[in-house]
């Protein structure tokens, strides 16, 4: 039997992929922040940033099966959005 798992990082571009880290996202928040999630009326979190954001997921493999182990956003400043040069 392997125990060795396999770990890789992409860039998540479909929605699928995103409300499946926006849901792995809010069952964090919901365990470690039980008060924030109780206004929440969706199984995800979201916010402002996330339109402006690249969006990563770490996945792990196993088997052939890659399941999403992590998740990370790295959130363009809105310099860069508006193309200022200064």
């Amino acid at each position: 039997m392997e125990t060795t798992l396999k770990y890789s990082v992409s860039i998540m571009t479909n929605p699928e992929q995103l409300t499946e880290a926006l849901s792995l996202r809010y069952r964090t928040y919901k365990k470690v922040y039980p008060k924030i999630t109780e206004t929440l009326t969706q199984p995800y979190e979201t916010d402002g940033f996330d339109t402006r954001s690249i969006h990563l997921g770490l996945y792990a493999e196993r088997g052939g099966k890659k399941i999403l182990a992590g998740y990370s956003r790295l959130i363009i400043p809105p310099v860069y959005e508006n193309k200022y040069t200064d």
